[in-house]
């Protein structure tokens, strides 16, 4: 047999070998998530932010902006098997392969000078999103302003806390190093090909204060 048709062969049998299981690696859960054990008991006299999605996404007082709509952008869900509660966040992958980029964003808050931790839980695809094909990220970042601004801050990514496929784990992020800034914290969906990601129970510990309840001295 001529040796490019003995090549033509092996490649037809490396694409026949891979094809079934890109076929079969689901795109979302298909039954109950499981839970990694928690890493961060936010302080329960300091919390500024918390938030389960229990009712709406966005929440009140969080902005949503998008490319997508529906489902292809950050939804409320109750078939995630959420963290906690009865509902979470999350965001389907667009089979029409648009790129996704899609922030979910807190109140701005007046980052003080003090010790502040965020932690959250999430989950996604290692097959999808990081470890086979790198297709979706779940980003976290400081925004200050209208988002894109040279000023945000990536704080950086909740895919390396992930432990298996649709497993939520916690992702802690120590912010001291960021203050003072008045900043909302803002989690971005960003992908093409990729998978769902969900978010659940948000908390923001430390010295903050809301922006809109900041006291100022009129001369």
């Amino acid at each position: 047999m001529p040796s490019h048709s003995r090549n033509a062969a092996v490649l037809a049998a490396v694409l026949a070998a891979a094809l079934p299981a890109l076929a079969t690696e689901p795109k979302a859960p298909s039954g109950p998530s499981s839970s990694d054990p928690a890493k961060y008991t936010p302080k329960p006299n300091a919390i500024l932010i918390t938030e389960g999605f229990e009712t709406l996404v966005p929440p009140t007082g969080w902005t949503l902006q998008s490319t997508h709509t529906g489902q292809l952008t950050w939804y409320r869900s109750t078939a995630i098997t959420p963290h906690g509660g009865v509902a979470g966040a999350a965001v389907d992958y667009d089979p029409a392969l648009v790129t996704q980029d899609e922030w979910l964003l807190t109140p701005v808050q007046n980052l003080a000078a003090a010790a502040t931790t965020l932690s959250f839980w999430s989950f996604g695809s290692l097959y999808w999103c990081r470890d086979t094909n790198n297709n979706c990220d779940l980003e976290v970042w400081l925004v200050v302003g209208a988002v894109g601004g040279g000023d945000d801050v990536l704080l950086g990514l909740a895919d390396p806390s992930w432990t298996a496929n649709w497993t939520w784990a916690q992702t802690t992020f120590d912010i001291t190093a960021q203050m003072p800034r008045n900043a909302a914290i803002g989690f971005r969906y960003h992908g093409n090909d990729g998978a769902q990601i969900a978010l659940d129970d948000v908390t923001l510990d430390g010295t903050l204060v809301p922006v809109e309840l900041q006291q100022f001295d009129i001369e």
